[in-house]
């Protein structure tokens, strides 16, 4: 939020960046400042189990996960990433054929699925690659960049 991340358990999300990126770059703040503010999404950090007690335990929620960095978005299950391109289409006043969405992980599931043409990126988890329109190279190998090209889109 802003350029601050509120976290529990701090010392856990700074262990898994060091594995995951080799540096630290967040800003972390106190999470209880969070119970004044307005929360729409959230993340949860650690093993999938963790997440589907989430959604067992608050059954209003729902927790993708993003398989390669050991988390899960955590939000309203009325709320998806495909929902808020249709609102982005509606305000834009285009037919979400007319979209591309690009994913790796399960959170990106419902969007790639809702777009006019899903993009799997080539480190993508299986089931996204089984329901994408296109598998691209992996996000470090320019895949955004080479699928943008494969579609004239630059």
């Amino acid at each position: 939020m802003g350029d601050y991340d509120y976290y529990t358990h701090t010392e856990q999300v700074i262990e898994r960046d060091r594995k995951i990126w080799g540096e630290l770059k967040r800003q972390y703040n106190d999470p209880w400042k969070l119970l004044d503010k307005k929360i729409y999404t959230m993340a949860y950090v650690g093993e999938a189990k963790g997440a589907k007690k989430i959604e067992q335990e608050f059954p209003e929620l729902k927790c993708p996960l993003c398989e390669d960095i050991k988390g899960a978005d955590i939000v309203e299950k009325r709320n998806s990433k495909a929902k808020g391109l249709q609102f982005l289409c509606n305000y834009w006043e285009t037919d979400i054929k007319n979209t591309y969405a690009f994913g790796d992980s399960m959170n990106d599931y419902e969007i790639l699925k809702a777009a006019g043409t899903g993009i799997a990126m080539g480190n993508a988890v299986s089931e996204l690659k089984e329901i994408a329109d296109y598998v691209t190279t992996g996000i470090d190998d320019d895949g955004i960049l080479k699928a943008c090209e494969h579609f004239h889109l630059i």
